[in-house]
Formats: structure tokens, sequence, C-alpha cells
């Protein structure tokens, strides 16, 4: 068998993981704050907690990232943290955004589908898979 030399620029199949966090950290600021807040305010009541209940945790949640972004350039073990970690504080924080805007019969639960959609297709469809089965025991601890 021949083989051919690899190219320099690497398989096109694969994203490298720099850029997959760089584009799942895009994706978070749009699926864990900004989503939740237009879902709060479809939702809102008289009842409805403030708006800062909703938005304080998810700006922590993106500086949590942020600073695991930042770490991941010292290692796999950072980067891969980089990924897991925030991904599994949003899904508390969208557990909390369900419960705030509406429950299971509001448009949270469909932030919530996208968000895994969106890591799945960003990390890797085993860390989907996980996030889905988190998500659901999230969902069930809210309910």
């Amino acid at each position: 068998m021949s083989q051919t030399p690899a190219s320099p620029q690497g398989s096109l199949d694969n994203l490298p993981l720099a850029d997959r966090l760089r584009w799942l950290l895009a994706v978070r600021i749009g699926v864990v704050v900004l989503l939740p807040v237009a879902a709060w305010g479809i939702t809102r009541t008289a009842d409805t907690p403030a708006l800062g209940a909703l938005v304080v945790p998810g700006v922590v949640l993106l500086a949590v990232g942020l600073v695991l972004h930042k770490l991941s350039s010292l290692g796999r073990r950072w980067a891969v943290a980089a990924i897991t970690v925030p991904v599994i504080l949003d899904a508390v924080h969208l557990g909390w955004a369900l419960y705030v805007a509406g429950g299971i019969s509001g448009p949270v639960v469909y932030v919530i589908v996208l968000h895994v959609i969106c890591v799945t297709l960003l990390g890797s469809f085993r860390t989907g898979l996980k996030l889905a089965l988190w998500h659901s025991l999230v969902v069930m601890s809210v309910l």
C-alpha cells in the first residue's frame, strides 16, 4: 500500500480543538444568555423573577467559559475541561431558565434542544449524548 503524505493543513474532516472551542464559546453567548432572556421576555408575568435572576448567572457562566478557554492553551486536559465544565454548567443554567420562563410548556425547551444540537456538532456525538442525558436529569429535577 502506498501512503500519501499528510497535508500541512491536516484532515478536512476534523476541525481542530481550538477552533471548536472558539465556535462553542460564540454559540454559548447566544444559546445560554440571549435566547433565555428572549424567552423570559415572551413568558413574563407578574410572578416571574426579575431579569437579573437570569442574566447574572449567564454572565458568570460565560466568564467561567472564557477563563477555561484561555487556560485551554496549557494542554489537552485543560482543553477538555474547557469543553465539558461550561457545557455541564450551561445545562444547569438552562434548567433554571426553564423554571423561570414558563416551565415545560415554555420556549426554553426548544433552547435546550438547540443547546444539545450545538454541543453535539461542535464537541462530539458522545458529549452530545451525555449532555442530553444531563439535560433530562436537570429538567426532571426542575419539574
